[in-house]
Order: C-alpha cells, then sequence, then structure tokens
C-alpha cells in the first residue's frame, strides 16, 4: 500500500517511487506524466514532449499559379503547408504525371500556400518553373504509422513508416522538422509496410541505409553528397530487381497487422541480420575492401533456416554472443550465428514475442496479449512486471505492444489497450516506462497528439545519447513515433516541463474510510510540498469514491499560495459524503521556465 494510518487517524499517501500499484487496492492506482525517481519519496511534473514531424495535410489542392520573377508556385486551397514538405503532382503542368511520381519539396512557405520548390530532399536544388503554371492537383506525403528508428555515426535519424516511407532529421536545420526522404516506390504495393530499417557502414566509412518491406530491400548512401536510393536489392549477387526468394513476404498481407517479418538489426559485431518468414539472414563485409552492396565480392551473405516452418521472426535482439529470435509461438529461439539451427528455446507461458530489448547480461521480453514483460539472461524467462489491468477499468483487457527501448536504468515503451469488443480503452495511450532496478511502472508521457485516448499509441522508440558527436541535442533523450485512430507523428522528449496543466497527475490507493453499513466522511485534504510553489504553478486535489468513478475538485492551491478554492474551515470543497472508498487525485500543473516542479511528497486525509 502507498499510505499509513497515523496515530490521530490521519491518512497518510506516499511511496510514489514504488509506481502504479498491481491493483487499487495495494498500491497507487494511476501516475501520469510524473517523475518519481530523480528522488525517492517525491513525485514532481515530468519533462514534456514535443512534436517534430509536420503535420498532416490532407485535401486536394491545384496549382493556382506560377510567378517568373521569384520563381515560385502559389497552390488553391493550400493554407497550412510548410517548409520541407514533399509533394507530388497528380497532374499539371508542373511534374506531370507518372506511375512513379517525382517528388518535390517545399522551400519557404509565405502567406501558407506560395513556395519555392526544391527537386531533392537534401541539396536545395530549386526548380525552374518560370514557365509553369495552370490548373493542377498535388498530393502530401504524410507520416503514416511510425515502425522502426535507426542512426548512423554522423549523429542523424531516420525512420520507417507502415507505407514503408523513410522520414529523417538529417534537414532538420534546412525544415525545422523531420522530412520525407522521397523512397517513392512503397506506392507500387509489394514495396509497401515499412518492416525492417538498418545502418550499415563500410570500413572506409560510407554508410548505407537499408529499408525492408514486404518483397523488397531498398537502401541508399546515406552522404548529403551521394543520397539516393536504389530499390530491389539482391543480396545474393548484388543486382537489382525482384527480391524473391531472399526476402519473403507471406501470402495474405492481412494475415495479422501485428506481424513483422523483416525485423532487421545490426548486431555488435558489425552484421547486419534481418528476419525473412522463417529464416534469418545476414551481410557483412568481408575482407578489406569496403563494403559495396553493388559488388557481391565486397560482402558476404547469408540464409539460414532457423526457426520451425510454422513460425515467423518478429524480432531480434543480441545477448553476449548469440542472437535471440523471437517469434509468433511462446518461444524465444537461442542461436550462436554460426550453427545451422537455433542452439535452444526459451519457453513462454504466452505466445507472440512483440519486442526484445537487451540491458548488459539480461534481455527483457515484451509478450503476448496481456500486459506482461518478462526477464530472461539467456537460460529461462521469468516474469518481471505487467502493465496494470485496473487503469482499463473493465476486466481483462487486451494489449498490442508498440515499440520498446532502453535508456537511464529504464525501459521505455508504447502499448495499445482494447476490451473484449475490440473497442480503444482510454487511460493508456502515450509512453510507459518501468525502472529495471525497482520495477516502478508508470505512464511518463502524455504525446502531443494531447490526451491519454484517441486510440493513441507510442509505436516505435530510440534513445538519443547525450554527447552531440552522436547527435545528441540538450533536453531530448527520446525520440517517439506514435500514432492513434486518426493522427500519426514524432515527438521528442524536450526540457521544458508540462505547464498547460492537466498532463501530470497522481491517484492514490483505493483507500478504506468506511464500510457499506458505516459510511464515513472526512474532514478535509492536505498535501505536503518539497520546495514552495512558484507564480503560475498550481496543485489541484480532487476526490472520487470509487474505481472508475467521477472526480470532484476539493481544493486548488495557486503557486502564490493562496486557495483558488476550498476555504479555511476544513470543508475544503468536498461534496462526496458518507462513502466506503476514497481516492484522491492530484494534478500538478508545472511551470515553463525555472520551475520548483511542484515536488510532491505526501497527501494526506484529515479524518473527523
Amino acid at each position: 500500500m502507498a499510505y499509513r494510518a497515523e496515530d490521530n487517524g490521519d491518512i497518510v499517501i506516499n511511496g510514489f517511487e514504488n509506481g502504479i500499484g498491481a491493483s487499487p487496492y495495494s498500491g497507487l492506482t494511476d501516475l501520469k506524466s510524473v517523475n518519481i525517481s530523480s528522488i525517492p519519496g517525491e513525485v514532481s511534473v515530468n519533462f514534456s514532449t514535443a512534436l517534430i514531424s509536420p503535420n498532416a495535410f490532407t485535401g486536394t489542392v491545384g496549382v493556382l499559379s506560377s510567378n517568373a520573377t521569384n520563381n515560385t508556385i502559389t497552390f488553391q486551397n493550400g493554407t497550412g503547408l510548410v517548409r520541407g514538405q514533399a509533394i507530388s503532382f497528380v497532374s499539371s503542368t508542373v511534374g506531370g504525371t507518372s506511375t512513379t511520381p517525382t517528388v518535390y519539396w517545399l522551400g519557404n512557405v509565405t502567406g501558407g500556400n506560395t513556395a519555392q520548390l526544391y527537386d531533392n530532399y537534401i541539396n536545395t536544388n530549386v526548380v525552374d518553373i518560370t514557365s509553369d503554371g495552370g490548373t493542377g492537383v498535388f498530393t502530401v506525403y504524410n507520416v503514416a504509422t511510425p515502425k522502426f528508428f535507426t542512426s548512423d555515426s554522423s549523429g542523424y535519424y531516420y525512420m520507417v513508416d507502415s507505407l514503408g516511407q523513410v522520414w529523417s532529421n538529417q534537414t532538420y536545420t534546412l525544415y525545422n522538422g523531420w522530412t520525407f526522404t522521397g523512397n517513392t516506390k512503397h506506392i507500387t504495393g509489394d514495396n509497401s509496410y515499412g518492416n525492417g530499417l538498418v545502418y550499415y557502414e563500410s570500413s572506409n566509412r560510407t554508410g548505407y541505409l537499408f529499408v525492408f518491406s514486404e518483397s523488397s530491400i531498398d537502401y541508399t548512401k546515406t552522404a548529403s553528397s551521394d543520397f539516393g536510393w536504389v530499390y530491389g536489392w539482391k543480396p545474393v549477387d548484388g543486382s537489382l530487381g525482384n527480391a524473391a526468394p531472399y526476402l519473403n513476404s507471406p501470402v495474405n498481407k492481412g494475415l495479422n497487422s501485428l506481424l513483422t517479418y523483416h525485423y532487421a538489426i545490426l548486431a555488435p559485431e558489425s552484421t547486419v541480420f534481418y528476419g525473412d518468414l522463417s529464416n534469418v539472414s545476414s551481410f557483412y563485409q568481408g575482407g578489406s575492401t569496403p563494403f559495396d552492396p553493388a559488388t557481391k565480392s565486397t560482402y558476404v551473405w547469408g540464409t539460414f533456416s532457423i526457426l520451425p516452418a510454422n513460425d515467423y521472426v518478429q524480432c531480434l535482439a543480441p545477448l553476449g554472443t548469440s542472437l535471440l529470435i523471437g517469434g509468433i509461438h511462446n518461444c524465444v529461439y537461442m542461436w550462436d550465428t554460426v550453427a545451422a539451427t537455433f542452439n535452444y528455446v526459451i519457453l513462454l507461458a504466452e505466445s507472440y514475442v512483440s519486442q526484445i530489448v537487451t540491458v548488459n547480461t539480461n534481455a527483457y521480453l515484451f509478450v503476448g496479449n496481456r500486459g506482461n514483460i518478462y526477464i530472461t539472461n539467456g537460460s529461462q524467462a521469468m516474469p518481471f512486471v505487467k502493465v496494470p489491468d485496473h487503469i482499463s477499468n473493465t476486466v481483462e483487457p487486451y494489449f498490442k505492444w508498440g515499440g520498446a527501448t532502453y535508456q537511464k536504468n529504464k525501459l521505455y515503451f508504447g502499448i495499445y489497450a482494447t476490451n473484449n469488443s475490440n473497442t480503444a480503452i482510454d487511460g493508456y495511450a502515450g509512453l510507459w516506462c518501468v525502472d529495471i532496478s525497482t520495477k516502478a511502472i508508470h505512464l511518463s508521457n502524455q504525446l502531443s497528439f494531447g490526451s491519454y485516448g484517441n486510440g493513441g499509441y507510442a509505436t516505435a522508440l530510440i534513445s538519443i545519447p547525450a554527447t552531440s558527436a552522436f547527435g545528441g541535442q540538450p533536453g531530448i533523450g527520446l525520440y517517439i513515433g506514435w500514432a492513434t485512430t486518426i493522427q500519426t507523428g514524432i515527438d521528442a522528449t524536450i526540457s521544458t516541463p508540462y505547464n498547460t496543466g492537466g498532463q501530470p497527475y497522481i491517484i492514490s490507493d483505493m483507500i478504506p474510510i468506511g464500510t457499506l453499513l458505516k459510511p464515513t466522511t472526512v474532514a478535509g485534504l492536505e498535501f505536503k510540498l518539497a520546495t514552495p510553489l512558484l507564480q503560475g504553478e498550481r496543485v489541484e486535489l480532487q476526490i472520487a469514491s470509487m474505481l472508475g468513478g467521477t472526480f470532484t475538485s476539493a481544493l486548488i492551491v495557486n503557486g502564490d499560495g493562496s486557495l483558488i478554492s476550498g476555504n479555511t474551515n476544513n470543508s475544503q470543497g468536498i461534496t462526496v459524503q458518507e462513502q466506503q472508498w476514497i481516492l484522491i487525485k492530484a494534478i500538478l500543473t508545472g511551470l515553463a521556465s525555472n520551475p520548483s516542479y511542484n515536488r510532491l511528497t505526501e497527501l494526506r486525509i484529515i479524518r473527523n
């Protein structure tokens, strides 16, 4: 329990560092967008996140006119376009029509609808449109559901989405955000569904980005001077064309929307491994000649029948010198990367291994649909922690795992919950984390779609090193790809605490204060802070009488110490009378700059 009774009858609620309890009767009911790890014994406002991908643009837009003087084009109904947005023309005198359309990038946008066009994702070559104009229709490339992140040795980051589109921050300073890199061949269908993304660097420091789609491997050099997509790489000989049978996709693409098929990683020994249905394939530079995917003699490629024929590779992770392979059944396969098949199997209590995150000599397995995370040292798997069911206010919610990563002694992950009717459940949308030392679990961040519902969850994650040499930026620790039922985007954690109200909150245990035959009314509520509130900060206490019930405001204290509501006669606005149970919700509103972080150490229920 996170509460205790004192000799005078008052009830004190603390123990915030223990996270959400396994049940609302054994620990805190909920914790969202707060920091519980920096100082044991207190909970504070967490740092927030910000959207760094372009807002989705929808609708049909026509070309209105061009201007020969400044070489710009104006779009009809184009208000809302931003610098760096990628577009292609369906029909017009600019770009014409094509099965594989030409992609252009908007330069400086004035008035939301007038811009120059660039012809390259990285270089700012302005397209000559002085003689073009008239009418026409174009489409905007929007971020689909983020699937995988990776980074290169220069500190740039890349993301592939569910349509196979690759996005990057390599031109962040030019476009003020993540930008589509122009791999348009995903439109043909066979190359859709981004299922793997990996960066590989040759001995001469030439970097390559590989995308694994349904039945194609595509790549590009990552240097700005050489950036350009090559489609349909056949690693068996370095040629181009249909990748099958060197990369297979299931007969029914809709077999299961959860399946990954071509999950890819760069292992510590500088070998790329990727899933291929029941096989694991790999490639690495062979010899001293720098790796070049177009020249087979520069690399070694092989494919291995590792899994049983009725199992598919879903995720990969190194553990020591071996490779852990998660499939759709209740098995994790341990493979030394040398043997013709797996060395042994780690059996699990559930089927479908969605993610594996390695931390030192252990690996954490995100398995099944019950919200269970397991831990293994390579010999057997044990339950580690479970996402609490009681937040759902239903019985046996079904969970779907999103992305997962590790940073600062915490596992970060996304999770999506539904009830038995497959209806999305509010309360889980956002970024979750669990401390691997204490097992304290809570939702650490609301994301930029702005609620804890809407069917939203973190679908892809990558941890960012603190050093600027590898892309680290002050205040940014994670890139978070997310999706809701209506939106998608990429967030970054930033150094500004939540300050607009309502995001960070704590809900106490279900605390018994009476019985069915003898319900009780409490006299008042109090709270204790480690430091005084500052002007602009506030703490609001609300109460409810049952799990899933409506919370009623009881006390709001401003940063200048004034009571916005409640009074000094101990009634404090409490309107719920004569009850068996009480839940206390503390809502913390922070300050954007020079904050105190609302460092809450205690909640107190004053008894009559």
